[in-house]
Parts: structure tokens; sequence; C-alpha cells
């Protein structure tokens, strides 16, 4: 670009029209051009500084702005630009300060309002972000992303009416926004809305068919979808084959419903199936369930994820042990697509090659099974305090808040699954009595199981797996020796190994260092908010304590 004959005055306009058009190049040039002229000329940096930002080389932007303020001095502008570049280089509290130094000088500038919000935010102060962009709103009512934001923050806070209500006022302003029909959905998703989040996600996504984001959300809440069209199938099979229409209709009929939002009506054979139980049976009251003559082939412990599934498993296994059962598989430690391609072919085996086999199969899995041939398979669930999922999951699987609140709300999940069939076949623990009254509970699982135990056997059991033990069975799998090694299993979790016993299918890390903390102590004031906007109906409706 020929330069030699403008003004320095003539490049800076002409480099900032360059900018504007997206000619970042021809921008540069003029920009270099004039500190060839005068090498200490501050908004030829301030030009140099823009198109390194626009450019995304953010680091590079921060070197530049430093040097236009050190000519400049005092500058709004580019604090604020110094600011945005150190914000996208996770530099937050250094950004804070530039952008707090910027608002000193230029308090009525919206854009800058709605960068300390979000900065405040990024820092953990969803309080501090309010005040800000109702400034910001204040100053310009339209301004569609300061409305999404603020939404964000009041979701952050728990103040779902009021994010509502900012999400919908945004997308008045500007429905093509992706991010806007995302985030609207994070907060349905929240209030239990999934087929609204859907929605939602659905509709970000096809704004913005590239965005990580919007396709990461849409693919989560596809697969919850398609988990509760498997478990809604279950249960209206299970009322189909006991002939009871009315029951069975309704769980065909949901389960189409789900299907039909998430996969556009795929699995067709839903809606017939839903029809052949409306129109095979008449309705009629539902046949009891009755504990079978039949010894039970195969448990099923079927938990959401840290609900003391291990401490059942091996309860378990341990009571037909007692009863002089055989015990399958022979080792404990089975991962589970292996568990789940086991359980699928004993279920389909011919009823006296089943009852042939006087074999006790126990698998453990965090999925939601089909309660087929009742009369030889029984399930167990476990139930726990979903904020106590949540920090256990946290810690476990070294996951964020995000995921582990995932892990949390499957408690419900289950709850409300398995809470549709017969006592006789699902057998639901509450977590709390494994440390409260472990020889009450082993006693009234045997029973679920039709085994007859003595007190003597049930203190036995309950002692082998007490806190205590099982501590110790962990503890010995960090001893790295060749007897030890031949007794474990070694997977990666993250960056390094974790090791689960063979025999037991217990894993390092399974037992907290701290068991006497709980939620409480572990969750922010923040994340508690978020906690009892999701779960607080459910928890006093279940007889958990509140804060």
């Amino acid at each position: 670009m020929e330069t030699t004959t403008l003004t320095v005055e003539q490049a800076l306009t002409l480099a900032v029209e360059k900018l504007n058009t997206g000619a970042l190049q021809e921008a540069e040039q003029l920009g270099l051009s004039i500190l060839q002229t005068q090498p200490n000329h501050a908004d030829a940096f301030h030009i140099l500084g823009t198109v390194a930002q626009l450019a995304g080389h953010h680091q590079q932007a921060v070197e530049l702005f430093h040097q236009a303020l050190t000519i400049a001095g005092s500058h709004a502008p580019l604090y604020h630009a110094l600011g945005i570049n150190l914000s996208q280089l996770s530099r937050h509290k250094e950004a804070l300060v530039a952008l707090e130094r910027s608002h000193a000088m230029d308090g009525n500038n919206v854009q800058l309002l709605v960068d300390l919000a979000s900065v405040h935010h990024t820092l953990g102060d969803a309080a501090q972000a309010i005040k800000f962009l109702d400034q910001a709103l204040t100053l310009d009512p339209s301004h569609a992303d300061g409305f999404c934001r603020r939404g964000n923050a009041h979701r952050e806070l728990a103040d779902l009416e009021r994010a509502s209500q900012d999400y919908l006022t945004s997308l008045s302003l500007n429905a093509d926004v992706s991010t806007t029909h995302v985030e609207y959905g994070r907060l349905r998703l929240m209030q239990g809305r999934m087929l609204d989040a859907l929605k939602l996600f659905r509709h970000g996504a096809q704004l913005a068919p590239s965005s990580p984001y919007a396709n990461q959300w849409l693919e989560h809440v596809v697969n919850d979808c398609d988990q509760r069209v498997q478990q809604f199938r279950h249960v209206g099979q299970y009322y189909l084959d006991r002939q009871d229409a009315r029951q069975a209709a309704t769980y065909f009929a949901h389960a189409h419903t789900f299907d039909l939002e998430a996969r556009h009506g795929t699995l067709e054979p839903l809606e017939s199936a839903r029809h052949q139980a409306e129109s095979q049976y008449p309705p009629q009251t539902p046949l009891p369930c009755t504990a079978p003559d039949t010894p039970v082939k195969l448990v099923w412990i079927s938990t959401p994820p840290r609900t003391g599934s291990s401490w059942t498993y091996n309860v378990v296994r341990a009571i037909f042990k007692a009863s002089g059962r055989q015990v399958q598989p022979a080792e404990g430690y089975v991962d589970e697509d292996e568990a789940i391609e086991l359980g699928l072919k004993l279920a389909n085996r011919p009823t006296p090659e089943l009852e042939a086999d006087d074999s006790a199969w126990v698998l453990k899995v965090h999925a939601s099974v089909l309660p087929c041939s009742p009369n030889a398979i029984r399930i167990i669930s476990c139930i726990r305090d979903p904020r106590d999922v949540l920090v256990s999951f946290r810690r476990f699987m070294r996951v964020d808040f995000e995921r582990a609140l995932q892990a949390a709300e499957s408690v419900l999940t289950f709850h409300d699954l398995y809470g549709n069939y017969p006592p006789s076949l699902v057998h639901l623990l509450d977590y709390r009595e494994i440390g409260a009254s472990p020889e009450a509970l082993i006693g009234r699982m045997a029973a679920f199981l039709g085994v007859s135990l003595t007190a003597e056997s049930i203190t036995e059991i309950a002692q082998r797996f007490s806190r205590r033990n099982v501590k110790q069975i962990v503890d010995k799998m960090a001893v790295l020796d060749d007897a030890s090694l031949a007794k474990v299993e070694r997977y990666h979790q993250g960056d390094s190994y974790r090791m689960a016993d063979r025999e037991t299918a217990f894993n390092t890390d399974h037992i907290s260092a701290d068991p006497n903390k709980d939620w409480r102590q572990r969750l922010s004031e923040n994340e508690k908010r978020v906690v009892e906007a999701r779960f607080g109906p459910w928890l006093r409706a279940h007889g958990y304590p509140e804060v």
C-alpha cells in the first residue's frame, strides 16, 4: 500500500476505516508507516494493538496497548482494550484493574460496563456483575447481550424467575443469537424442563452450526432424552406384560413424546406399542407382583454414581455366599460394558436353562436396566442426598461443578424410575442407612433376595464391609509390589492412574480423606443456591435437611 503521500492524521483516519471494514493487513501497514515517521505515536500503537486483538493475538495486543499507555498516560479506551485482552488471556484480576481505571474516566460507556460485569462474574461475584449490568441496561435498554449476561448472573444466584425474564427480553431484542438460546436452555434444565431445553439447544445449534458450545449442550440433552425413552419403555413393557393397559399406555406415551422431540420420531414402534397397550387389554387394577418360589438368579445393582453401589454390590455377593450359593462373576471386578453384556445374555437364556443354574449373578452398573424375567431377576438401587452426590462425584472424578451437577440429577431420575415398580421387584436403599444401621439394612436386603441369614452372619457381613475395613482394602492397593498388582485393575483417570481391587471392585480414592465434611462445607454459597433451585422441592418432599 502506498502511504508516502499521506499525513499522519490521514493515515490514522484511513487505518480506522480499514479496521472497520476488516482489512486488518492494510490497517497494520498504515500503523507501522506512522511509527516509521513518529516512533512514539500512541494512536499508532493503539491501531496495531486493535489489529492484534481482532486477529486473536491477545498477548501481542496486551504488549502494544501497554506501549500506547506508556506514551499516552491515562486513556480510557486504551485501558478498556487492555482489560479485554487480559481477560482473553484468563488474567482476570489484572483485567479488572484495567477496566476499573477505564470506568473511572468513562463511567457511562455501556460496553465497558458489560465487560466489567463479565469479569466480575468470571471471578465469582455475580452480585457485583448484576450491579454493573443494571447500569448498562439503564443507559441502553436495547442491549440484548447485556440482558443475556444479566440472566446468566441471576441464574448463578439461583434467581431463576429474574433470569428467565432477562433471557426472554434478550431474545425479544435479538432472536438470532445462538448463545442466548443455549443459556436459556441451561436455565430450563435447572428447572427440570428438559424438552423446553432441548428446543432451545437445537435452535442455538441451528443458528451457529459450528459452535462447540451449542452442539455440546444439544448432544448432552439429546442423550438424556434417549435415556428417558428407554426408561419409559422399560416401565411400559413391564406393565404391558402384566396386562395393565392403563399404566403401560401412560409410559409408552411418555417414551414416544421424548423420542419425538429428541430424534423426530425415529422409534415409530413406540406409538404402535402404545396403541397395542390401549387396545389389547381392558383397563384394570394393576396386578400384584409377589415374591416367587423360583430362586433369584440375577441381581442388578443399578444406581446413580457415588451412592454406595460398591458397598451394596459386595454385601449382596456376601449374602448369597453366606447362603451357600455360588456367586458369579467369580472375580468381582467387571467393567460396566461387560456387565451389561453379561446381563443381557443371562436375561435371554431359556427359562429351564436359567432355573437349572444354581449360580447367583450380581452385576453393578450406573444405568437403568430392564426388569425382565421378574421370577428370576431383581434390581437394587441406592438413593442419596443429591448434594452429597455432587460433592463426592466432583472429588472422585475430578470434574467441574456443571458435570457433577449432572451426576447429582441422576438421583432423581433413578428414584422416579424405580419408584414405579413393585417393591418385590426393585429395592430402593437409603444411603444414610449404610452408615447408621447397616445390619438392619443387610437383613432387609437378604429378605428381599429370598435368603435367610442368621444374626451372626449379618453382623459379620456388616463388619467385613465397614468403612474402616474398606479403607484397609483401598490402602493396600497403594502398595505397588508384585503381590498387590496381581490383585488390582489399573485404568486411566484423567492424566493419572486409578486402581480397582479385582475381588471387591473398590477403587483407590473410594473413601474420602475427610468423611466429616458434607455439602455444607464443600459447596460455595452460589453453588448452594443453584442446588436449592434444582433440588429443593424434591429434597423437602423426601425428608432431607435444608441448608
